[in-house]
């Protein structure tokens, strides 16, 4: 398990985790950074200052809606994630000019991951979690 606290100098404080990013493919050390965890965010969103510094050309288009509701088209980034044991290899990410990585649903709906909000702790379990009863869903 993978144990992460929670940003305080946002308000109120929000989940990150630390994530390994690089470009798609490419053998080159991956770039450690935070993310924040956005389960409304359907695609995952890096700063366009790594797209810069990789010197990468977009892949494709998507377009995206912001939180505000504003419709864009935004290009398409092929990249590999690394998150404690597991790999997210030619990911498709778009970019934006905050500094810091949204994580998206495309990512974390391959996680168990626990919020501990009274704690302010995220836990992130690499072991398989067990069989959901057809009660629950």
């Amino acid at each position: 398990m993978l144990l992460f606290r929670y940003n305080k100098s946002e308000r109120p404080s929000a989940p990150y985790v630390v994530i390994e990013i690089a470009p798609a493919g490419r053998r080159r050390k991956p770039t450690r950074r935070r993310a924040k965890l956005d389960s409304g965010a359907s695609l995952t969103v890096i700063p366009e200052n790594l797209i810069k510094q990789w010197h990468i050309r977009p892949s494709g288009a998507v377009r995206v809606r912001a939180y505000n509701g504003y419709e864009s088209m935004r290009p398409i980034y092929s990249v590999d994630i690394i998150i404690g044991s597991k790999r997210y290899l030619d990911i498709e990410v778009t970019t934006t000019q905050r500094r810091n990585i949204l994580l998206g649903r495309d990512i974390m709906n391959g996680l168990r991951i626990t919020l501990d909000g009274t704690q302010e702790v995220v836990e992130i379990h690499d072991k398989p979690f067990h069989q959901i009863s057809p009660s629950l869903i």
